[in-house]
């Protein structure tokens, strides 16, 4: 039986660029599953753990396409976390990135 490695591409993000996602309720996860891009952006799930992980009050989100619409409105506030993600993702997960349809968003 074959099996694959996959290697996992190191996110470039700071513990500033987490906190300010989840703040939000969304977060950027590794996926390590066939089908999947290798990263996805999501709603966190278990917001009481995270708020006692991370400090702070963290927001339920109704799905992952809040997410994805909280992600890219900082897009096009031109916050970091989300330049970086965008470029990110558009380098390293194409299948997220496609998903999203992020090709075509604007910046304000």
């Amino acid at each position: 039986m074959a099996t694959r490695a996959k290697t996992m591409i190191e996110l470039p993000w700071t513990r500033e660029d987490t906190d300010a996602a989840a703040r939000e309720g969304w977060c950027v996860c590794a996926v390590d599953h066939d089908g999947h891009a290798p990263w996805e952006v999501s709603r966190i799930d278990d917001v009481e753990m995270a708020a006692e992980e991370m400090g702070f009050p963290v927001p339920q989100l109704e799905g992952d396409d809040v997410a994805a619409e909280l992600f890219r409105a900082a897009y096009a506030r031109g916050e970091s976390h989300a330049l970086k993600l965008y470029e990110f993702l558009r380098e390293q997960a194409q299948q997220e990135f496609a998903h999203w349809n992020m090709g075509e968003w604007l910046r304000a």
